[in-house]
């Protein structure tokens, strides 16, 4: 039994980072002609290149999207009056939906 949950486990660990590194690698994706990567070497681009390298290949549509949870952890004090206790606590979630399109 032992070892029957050790192969079982070893064998997850393995799964989780074969499929890690394949969304990593769809990260990289940029057949898309006139492609401009919301990253930071997209800042201060505000229109498409004239030229491009990728040959044009019909209709294509890519999904993405991008999720956040954020920790808040304030304190604040005032010498002329009480104020209210501020507790730690998390932030509204956010979400972001990206749609790259071909036309």
């Amino acid at each position: 039994m032992k070892n029957q949950t050790k192969y079982i486990s070893t064998l997850l660990i393995a799964v989780m980072f074969g499929a890690f590194s394949g969304i990593s690698q769809a990260q990289e994706r940029n057949d898309i002609q006139y492609y401009v990567p919301p990253t930071k070497a997209a800042v201060n681009v505000f229109e498409a290149p004239f030229t491009t390298d990728k040959e044009f290949n019909g209709f294509q549509v890519r999904v993405g999207g991008a999720n956040t949870l954020q920790f808040q952890g304030i304190s604040h004090d005032n010498d002329a009056g009480s104020l209210p206790d501020l507790e730690n606590n998390f932030n509204l979630a956010t979400s972001n939906l990206d749609l790259d399109v071909a036309l």
